[in-house]
């Protein structure tokens, strides 16, 4: 398990095999935050994975830089499935037309 944090944002993944890989969300991802995330992002999207799972229990705000990292995550693997999202982020990335693109799960 990896461990990438800002000190407002964090960015958690682990690897399960068989399975999809897990990336925990947690904190704010806006442009200050997300770019110290996206410097150690690679390590993420050289995983030999077909899907990953996001975990957004403990993400609370979300503004487009966030977006964007989440479009780079999917862009990079063949299935992407984002749970528990809150509403005001399920309504940006509605807003956005790109909750079937990044796999958005109510709840």
């Amino acid at each position: 398990m990896a461990e990438l944090a800002d000190t407002r944002a964090t960015l958690t993944v682990t690897e399960s095999t068989p399975g999809p890989v897990v990336v925990r969300m947690a904190g704010e991802y806006d442009i200050a935050s997300v770019e110290p995330l996206e410097a150690h992002l690679d390590a993420l999207l050289r995983q030999d994975t077909e899907s990953v799972v996001i975990d957004m229990s403990e993400l609370r705000f979300m503004d487009t830089s966030g977006v964007a990292l989440l479009i780079r995550i999917a862009n990079n693997f063949g299935s992407l499935e984002i749970r528990n999202a809150s509403a005001l982020i399920c309504r940006t990335i509605q807003a956005l037309g790109l909750s079937e693109r990044l796999g958005m799960q109510r709840g």
